[in-house]
């Protein structure tokens, strides 16, 4: 039997949502992978002089990858005061020529002090070597 593809966006659907608001409904054969990366006291790696910091490799689907986060954020791309994270391929697993690789990539991260989650998505773009 052929799969169906649904997409759909529902503007200003939440309860009490306005024009700004989106949900969208989509279906895919992969399924989702997460990875969890917790750091106790963000406040220490500054008190250190921890200005970048990479986690261990991990997997998702095919593909190897890893977190680099800078605590103060990275100051070769202007990101100097705020926090920056990057997901990379891990070079334990590097790309191979003519591989392409797609992702849908969601970031949350917990604000403590706030008590509230900072959400950042959006597609890795395909590379090709």
């Amino acid at each position: 039997m052929a799969k169906r593809k649904r997409e759909a966006t529902d503007l200003n659907a939440a309860e009490g949502g306005d024009e700004d608001d989106e949900i969208t409904t989509a279906t895919r054969e992969i399924s989702p992978a997460h990875y969890v990366f917790k750091i106790e006291s963000f406040s220490l790696l500054s008190e250190n002089d921890i200005t970048m910091y990479e986690t261990n490799d991990f997997k998702v689907g095919d593909q190897t990858w890893r977190l680099i986060i800078y605590p103060n954020g990275d100051k070769s791309n202007e990101g100097e005061d705020h926090l920056s994270l990057y997901l990379t391929v891990s070079e334990a697993n590097p790309l191979k020529v003519d591989g392409e690789i797609n992702a849908t990539v969601r970031f949350f991260v917990f604000d403590q002090i706030c008590d509230e989650y900072l959400l950042r998505e959006g597609t890795f773009v395909p590379i090709n070597l």
